[in-house]
């Protein structure tokens, strides 16, 4: 029946063959109109599974039927079954909503649903809380929005605050509470290296050749580079994104050469003699950018969260660089190992991956951080729904724009390096976590079904009883 499905979409539109970012699963992609087609995000690829299963009707999914006006609750307590069922990280969740409006409920055609993903990748923010939030809009307008933005979320926020108060109060005074979190910290540092590793596949291709391109890896060396060195983010992320501007011109002019070498000497010869006149070391200072760093602020949890949730390209795990310089480089209000522990917490649980920053503002002002954080880092989602999809549409439609952000892109893959680089230095420290660490990899890499990476925490969870409990 998905054979059929694919057949009949590209008999009407034609289509091309992407890779799944996580999965590898290949899918069609409809090409449309200019004044109707979003280009896709950040050197960012769609990567949305076939929707159809055996025994399914063979009709196009092109033909669609009327949305509905549901009451207010009852589109909650839709978005709240979404939630609830979460699994399996961002693919799991997409292609969850995508089964019941694409497939069974036929809320949208396959071509406009892409195309609609295709935007939300090229924005900013966790991708499955955005396409709830668009499909409230389609039901309800704003305020439907709103509420199906909220339910998607909603179970996550609870289950989490209650395991971080757990943690907090009871969990690090058990001798068998550490060993199992000392194991998902070293399976959570894998799990951060393979994801670089599957986000740089796109990110570092060029989308016209599907070739490694020279200049993206350039921008990821640069910003590896200028990280280790504790050069501010925004400078590296805004310096990749205007070399990407200025060289990725069709005709490329000596000028623009030179302009971007004279940004790059520049940036370098004002941050040395920084460096040399305040008597700060590199590294010193991070990449962070909140005011937080000044101490767990309310203020300054919730511009963290903010900060955080505007610069979620290509995934959630783009976030863990700059919450991980702030909260734990700069302020120190949560420690190294207390920020693995929420990666790999949240990764066992049915929520977005970026709801570990519940945990995060949990442990810096408990119950107000947690909830200003999480409004942080979700305002953004919203707020692309709400101010108008299509105005968003027309701001990625910009050339010059794709090319910033697919410097973007290549720039914060080199900062999650870093950051990997960081937590394997404090997670693995002994042959044994080596070795673990390896295996984790290893199953990451064999396996890369969505339910893989839980299934891979909660055995590390059961192993470090017998490696680590010293009881």
């Amino acid at each position: 029946a998905a054979q059929t499905i694919v057949m009949a979409a590209a008999a009407t539109k034609p289509h091309e063959i992407a890779a799944d970012e996580l999965t590898g699963v290949s899918v069609p992609l409809a090409h449309t109109s200019d004044d109707a087609a979003a280009r896709p995000g950040p050197g960012q690829q769609e990567h949305v599974a076939d929707v159809a299963e055996e025994g399914r009707s063979s009709r196009p999914p092109e033909v669609t039927n009327a949305i509905p006006h549901m009451a207010l609750l009852d589109l909650y307590i839709l978005f709240l079954g979404f939630g609830i069922r979460a699994f399996g990280g961002p693919i799991a969740q997409i292609q969850m909503m995508k089964e019941y409006f694409v497939v069974e409920r036929r809320w949208v055609s396959l071509a406009d649903f892409n195309r609609v993903y295709a935007l939300y990748q090229a924005l900013p923010g966790p991708e499955a809380a955005e396409l709830a939030c668009y499909f409230g809009l389609l039901c309800r307008g704003r305020s439907g929005a709103v509420v199906g933005g909220l339910g998607f979320i909603t179970p996550g926020f609870c289950i989490l605050l209650f395991i971080v108060w757990l943690y907090v109060d009871y969990g690090l005074q058990s001798g068998v509470v550490l060993a199992s979190l000392t194991a998902m910290q070293i399976t959570a540092t894998a799990m951060i290296l393979r994801a670089c590793v599957k986000m740089a596949e796109h990110s570092l291709m060029d989308s016209d050749t599907g070739a490694f391109s020279p200049l993206y890896g350039m921008c990821a060396l640069f910003a590896f580079l200028t990280a280790t060195m504790g050069v501010h983010f925004f400078i590296t992320l805004l310096l990749c994104g205007f070399y990407c501007v200025l060289l990725r011109q069709r005709e490329q002019v000596l000028f623009h050469r030179l302009l971007a070498a004279f940004i790059t000497a520049a940036g370098l010869v004002v941050y040395i003699h920084y460096v040399s006149f305040t008597g700060a070391r590199p590294g010193q200072f991070t990449f962070g950018a909140s005011g937080i760093s000044s101490g767990a602020s309310l203020g300054g949890i919730f511009t963290l969260g903010l900060l955080a949730g505007l610069l979620t390209f290509g995934g959630a795990y783009t976030t863990i660089p700059f919450v991980y310089a702030d909260a734990v480089e700069s302020a120190g209000w949560i420690s190294a190992p207390q920020f693995l522990d929420c990666i790999a917490i949240t990764n066992t649980m049915p929520s977005p991956t970026v709801m570990f920053t519940v945990m995060v503002g949990f442990i810096g002002r408990r119950l107000p951080g947690a909830i200003l954080m999480v409004l942080g880092m979700f305002l953004p989602a919203f707020s692309f729904t709400l101010i108008g999809h299509g105005l968003f549409q027309r701001i990625i439609a910009w050339e010059k724009m794709h090319a910033f952000l697919d410097g973007l892109s290549a720039g914060v893959i080199g900062l999650i390096v870093q950051t990997a680089l960081v937590f394997m230095k404090q997670a693995v420290q002994t042959p044994l976590q080596a070795l673990l660490f390896g295996l984790s990899l290893a199953a990451l890499h064999q396996y890369p079904h969505p339910i893989a990476p839980l299934v891979i925490v909660l055995c590390s969870a059961i192993a470090g009883q017998s490696l680590f409990y010293e009881g």
